[in-house]
């Protein structure tokens, strides 16, 4: 099973980032390649809660439909990709998606962790595993990592 790991300090407190993360409306300020995200149902925050993401892949429009697996305010939070379609159709070129992301109080900041994990399906499954997810993946997580930091502190002023 193909892993994505990265971690990062930031100057912000785990108080100052856990905002971002717990508001499904945010998401697309931090975390790369979310054109908007919104919450499924009634369930707002905590495990089970349902989001759908708006996403572009390679030009194209795509939604991911995801579920909240773990919640921890201020340390946890961590999901399972339900759905994936790119213009419509359902893709099938992985399975079991799931991503975390940690936070852990660092001399006045956060050590900010992501971590994905993805079960391939088919060769195609197999060569998007390895040149486009594990090739962006540590790009994005450090981009998200840098908009967390600079949101967080922008917000607390």
């Amino acid at each position: 099973m193909p892993k994505v790991e990265s971690t990062r300090r930031i100057a912000a407190t785990p108080a100052q980032v856990w905002p971002l993360l717990a508001d499904a409306a945010r998401w697309p300020e931090w975390m790369p390649g979310i054109q908007g995200s919104r919450v499924l149902g009634e369930r707002r925050e905590g495990v089970g809660r349902r989001q759908l993401l708006e996403v572009g892949y390679a030009g194209q429009r795509g939604e991911v439909e995801l579920e909240v697996t773990a919640w921890e305010p201020e340390r946890r939070m961590a999901w399972l990709h339900l759905a994936e379609r790119i213009a419509g159709k359902q893709q099938n070129f992985a399975k079991d998606i799931r991503a975390e992301i940690t936070l852990q109080p660092a001399d006045g900041g956060t050590v900010v962790s992501f971590q994905s994990s993805w079960e391939p399906v088919g060769m195609l499954g197999r060569m998007l595993g390895k040149t486009l997810i594990q090739s962006r993946a540590g790009e994005m997580v450090e981009q998200a990592a840098g908009n967390l930091e600079r949101l967080a502190l922008v917000a607390t002023g």
